[in-house]
Parts: structure tokens; C-alpha cells; sequence
């Protein structure tokens, strides 16, 4: 398993839990707001953290921490996924998984076999729009598979769209809504300006931007939140 970040305690990235991040290198997206672009397009000239590394962390970690959150990147493009999460399941700790929802039946896989406790799926538009935040072509219906996947399973997930400012329209997160409805968990992510960011020069939405763009989610998504914003 490639690892390039450890962010050893977190609050934030498991809801509910004490954990530990890990974030691997490689994607298959080149969504305009991504904050970690080194991740996506420079993982050649990065060092990687070892897994015997990680897991000599995780022996001393491992009665304090409650999960780990992996992350990229894209961990579903690591063919080494499945492993690595059983190796980490041997600690008796929880596993959320963060993904792009690119590869619905390592998900479908991962969620039968019960080897992952919460699902993040990243929602970059309504479908008809994907390729204009995600900045590749993907395929639509794999992304489609993978929210129905995720919203008939029996585990913690949520979905998130990151905002940057005046990127979204409200008939743009209609459509996101009308796609999602009824999911358990939708979150509006307010996006925040970095000197890693894959697109130099996007702004930071205002809190009455973000307002009413869940306003016009809410129909659709009765637990839809914005998170991101002081």
C-alpha cells in the first residue's frame, strides 16, 4: 500500500471516533478544487510512508484510537485495498473509507465482506455535469452504481459536494438533490483555499452562499448540512 500522509489523530475525518488518517497517492480524477494535487499528479517525486511504518504507529495507537480513515488520492485504485484493511482490522479498529465512487464492485466487495464500517462518497455535480468539476471522463453509470450501493447498505456513509465559490447554481444542487434523494447523510463542504489546490485562484464561498444552496437541496435531503464554514 503506497502511503504518503499520516495525520495520526483526527476527530473530523470519522465522525464519532477517534482515528487516524492515512492518505494514498494516485487518481483517476482531476476534480478543479482538490487541495491535495500533489497527491493526484506528483506521487512520483513524494516519499512514501512504509506499511511496516504505519502499522509500528498503529502498535503504539491502538488503545487510544477507535478507526482509521483511509483516503487519497483514491485508495480504490490500490490493488493491495482489501489487505491492508484486514491488516488494520486485526487491531480491532473501525475502517471508513473515502472514495470517488469510480469503482462500484471493489465497494460492493469491500461492504459484503464487511471489511469497511463508513463510506464517504464525494459527489462532484449531477451526473450530466460530472466532468466539468471532476476534470476527466469517468464512467456515469459506475458513479450511479456506487450511490446505490452505498444507500442500500447497512453501514454509516455520507455524501459530500465541495463548494468553491460561485461554482454551483441552485438548479445545480436541485438536480444533486433529485439524484440523492433521500440519502442519510449529505453534506455541502465549503471549499477552502490552499497552496496545494489543483486550480489556483478559487475563492472561498460566503456562508449566504452556501445557505442557500442547501436551501435548495433540502427538499430532496432532509439531513443535507454544510460543514467547512466557521
Amino acid at each position: 500500500m503506497n502511503i504518503y500522509t499520516i495525520n495520526k489523530t483526527t476527530l473530523i475525518d470519522f465522525p464519532g471516533h477517534l482515528a487516524a488518517s492515512v492518505y494514498t497517492g494516485g487518481c483517476n480524477m482531476r476534480c478543479i478544487y482538490c487541495h491535495n494535487a500533489p497527491l493526484v499528479t506528483g506521487v512520483a517525486s513524494l516519499e512514501t510512508i512504509s506499511e511496516d511504518e504505519f502499522f509500528a504507529f498503529l502498535d503504539k495507537r491502538k488503545k487510544i484510537l477507535h478507526g482509521v480513515c483511509i483516503s487519497g488520492g483514491e485508495p480504490t485504485l490500490s490493488p493491495d485495498l482489501p489487505d491492508f484493511i484486514d491488516r488494520i482490522r486485526s487491531y480491532d479498529l473501525k475502517i471508513k473509507l473515502d472514495t470517488n465512487g469510480t469503482d462500484p464492485n471493489l465497494i460492493k466487495d469491500l461492504i459484503n465482506s464487511k471489511k469497511v464500517d463508513m463510506i464517504a462518497m464525494d459527489i462532484k455535480s449531477y451526473p450530466e455535469d460530472y466532468a466539468r468539476i471532476c476534470g476527466a471522463h469517468v464512467s456515469i453509470e459506475d458513479i450511479k452504481e456506487s450511490v446505490r450501493i452505498i444507500m442500500s447498505a447497512p453501514i454509516d456513509y455520507e455524501f459530500r459536494t465541495t463548494v468553491p465559490a460561485n461554482c454551483f447554481s441552485t438548479d445545480d444542487m436541485i438536480r444533486i438533490g433529485q439524484w440523492l434523494r433521500g440519502a442519510k447523510a449529505f453534506f455541502l463542504q465549503a471549499f477552502k483555499t490552499s497552496d496545494t489546490c489543483m486550480t489556483p485562484g478559487l475563492k472561498e464561498p460566503s456562508i449566504e452562499e452556501m445557505n442557500s444552496l442547501r436551501s435548495a437541496v433540502l427538499p430532496y435531503i432532509p439531513s443535507a448540512s454544510i460543514r467547512g464554514i466557521d
